[in-house]
């Protein structure tokens, strides 16, 4: 039987209305999004990894692609241990914070070892090491944002935690781009960039991560609370999994992010690809990454204003209903057509601040309607299980949009002359299937109905049996 929200808050939301929790200070949320800035940093390094192993290290395209492909591979088995084992963690220190603490040597060694890597290294070798820095980073991300749901159980607040651990994620994905945009235009189609470019690309964004690191994550241990919230089981296993399955908002949830995830991944797989052959701008393409990133950051403080009045399922829905209207008519744009193409990118950049907070501030809605019925917070399952779904929707939006390539006969380069089929295929796959997909997303979040009067019975109820 699925586990609903309204069965759960039934009567207890008809009970006398919960004080809304005190605002949370904005100091507190600065040092709890702070480490999302180098994290998700190093996250925009890792898409780079392969034309990094290739041209600066000396790896064949074929091998260092079967080396991100097992170290990915190696995510699947540690996001959800590390999201079940925080969720087990009982120390004086917290649940949370040990996990970061315990994660950054490791994530540290990991960049040393990688980022500073010299060419001849082996393969073998490289993959272990870039394994262990994949470890760092799930020891840290994921904690982190599993920590949000005990930092406030207030709906709005919720949406104010994660948009600000989501908008320093974008500055760091900004911060990233700033250095290698010059790079990230060098590449042509053929992605030939030179080995030394890159390579001190790397070595720069390394020092950079290494320094600032230990100062954000020393921020969020020393200043942001972590308190304990036991339940009434304190243990879980891998058997509890089967439990996601029975829990409604959560099936739609990852349905739709899994879905979104695949329409907001196809067009970074296929960008430079259209900006050179079907807008004939090879030169413009940081300039367009840069300001469609740029647009995120600047759209998570409306698109928090606007979740206080539509609530957080609407205001997503909404957002993903305007990038799928705005992607539409880029399929249809050429050379003459880059202004058009700059107000589409400020639009669906927009949107692309919605994607990124709302989502996971609704989970930690969904981690209270579990935590109702298991009788214990599981918020790093639940999150790990949203990093999993993340991963997989890129991995298939890569794969789908390169295998359309291949079929279509597309000439990825610089200044090849493509057919008028071929690039169409480039456009239909770069902007009407996003559009698509997201409706399809749209559809599947008309049954989320974790709103905020259904959470505050939710929180009524936990209020009531936790000791």
């Amino acid at each position: 039987m699925a586990i609903e929200p309204d069965k759960a808050a039934e009567g207890a939301a008809r009970a006398s209305p919960l004080e809304k929790s005190a605002a949370v200070p904005v100091s507190l949320l600065l040092a709890y999004g702070a480490p999302a800035l180098p994290l998700y940093a190093l996250l925009l390094l890792i898409g780079f990894f392969p034309y990094y192993y290739k041209l600066h290290l000396g790896i064949e395209f074929a091998t260092a692609g079967i080396l991100v492909l097992v170290t990915r591979l190696w995510d699947v088995f540690t996001d959800p241990l590390i999201g079940i084992l925080s969720d087990r963690t009982r120390l004086p220190l917290g649940r949370r914070r040990p996990w970061l603490l315990a994660g950054l040597p490791v994530a540290m060694l990991g960049i040393v070892m990688v980022l500073f890597a010299e060419p001849g290294i082996s393969p073998i070798r490289l993959g272990l090491w870039t394994m262990l820095l994949f470890l760092g980073w799930t020891m840290m991300a994921l904690p982190l944002n599993a920590w949000s749901v005990a930092i406030s159980g207030d709906y709005h607040q919720r949406a104010r935690i994660s948009a600000f651990r989501e908008g320093f994620s974008l500055l760091g994905t900004v911060a990233a781009l700033a250095l290698l945009v010059q790079a990230v235009s060098a590449m042509g189609g053929d992605l030939n960039l030179a080995g030394d470019d890159i390579g001190a690309a790397f070595r720069l964004l390394g020092i950079g991560l290494l320094i600032a690191l230990p100062i954000t994550v020393g921020l969020a241990l020393v200043f942001v609370p972590d308190p304990r919230q036991p339940g009434h089981r304190p243990r879980q296993s891998w058997y509890d999994l089967r439990d996601l399955a029975r829990n409604g908002p959560l099936k739609r949830l990852s349905g739709a992010f899994l879905i979104n995830g695949i329409a907001n991944g196809l067009p970074p797989t296929l960008f430079i690809y259209y900006v050179q052959a079907v807008l004939d701008a090879p030169n413009d393409v940081g300039f367009y990454i840069m300001i469609y990133f740029l647009c995120g950051i600047l759209g998570v403080p409306l698109w928090t204003r606007l979740s206080k009045t539509l609530g957080k399922d609407r205001t997503w829905m909404l957002a993903m209903g305007i990038a799928a209207a705005a992607f539409v008519p880029v399929a249809f744009l050429g050379p003459a057509d880059h202004q058009i193409y700059l107000a589409l990118v400020v639009i669906t950049g927009f949107c692309l601040g919605a994607d990124f907070f709302l989502p996971p501030a609704m989970a930690a809605d969904v981690v209270d309607l579990d935590e109702v019925y298991s009788g214990v917070e599981r918020a790093g399952l639940f999150f790990s299980l949203l990093s999993m779904i993340y991963k997989l929707s890129w991995a298939l939006a890569g794969a789908a949009g390169l295998f359309a390539l291949g079929l279509s006969g597309f000439d990825e380069k610089l200044g090849a002359a493509n057919s008028s089929s071929a690039l169409l295929v480039v456009a239909v796959m770069y902007a009407l299937v996003p559009a698509l997909f997201k409706g399809l997303a749209i559809w599947l979040m008309r049954g989320f109905h974790l709103d905020e009067t259904e959470h505050r019975g939710l929180r009524q109820k936990l209020a009531a049996t936790r000791p």
